[in-house]
């Protein structure tokens, strides 16, 4: 009996280790793919939310979002002021029927007022898959840069 304990044990403490390996591994491959997006685009990349924008971001997302947090923060300095498209994750729902939901977020900052609502903020089609909204954010950013040349 105590020997099948101990295999029980050691089959969890596997499983567990196998679990975060799994975890470590997809989220590197996904930072990898995404800094060379960033990268592309003329942009920075970074996995945590450097800039402090979860305070920020959360009233453009509507009312419901709770426990924001931000990752796979890709941003830039303009003469106008900074650009950022990140991941937001967030809880929606009530206690009951709480779910977690991650979404794409383009948001900007006039210069000289960091610390401040975003503005301009659009967000990305919840449906696709996290690269492709991405993709589709960062081609309005290189649409902007292009009429912003022109004129």
């Amino acid at each position: 009996m105590a020997g099948s304990n101990w295999n029980l044990l050691a089959f969890s403490l596997g499983l567990l280790l196998l679990t975060i390996l799994i975890t470590r591994l997809v989220t590197h491959f996904r930072s990898r793919l995404l800094r060379t997006l960033a990268t592309q685009q003329q942009m920075r990349f970074s996995a945590v939310d450097r800039f402090n924008l979860a305070t920020r971001a959360g009233p453009c997302l509507g009312l419901g979002a709770a426990d924001l947090r931000v990752r796979d923060l890709m941003y830039r300095i303009e003469a106008g002021g900074y650009v950022y498209v990140f991941t937001a994750e967030f809880a929606l729902g009530s206690i009951n029927g709480l779910r977690r939901r991650r979404l794409v977020v383009r948001g900007g900052e006039p210069a000289g007022r960091s610390g401040h609502q975003l503005v301009d903020v659009r967000l990305a089609d919840g449906t696709l898959p996290l690269r492709k909204q991405y993709q589709s954010l960062l081609a309005e950013v290189s649409s902007l840069d292009e009429q912003n040349v022109k004129t």
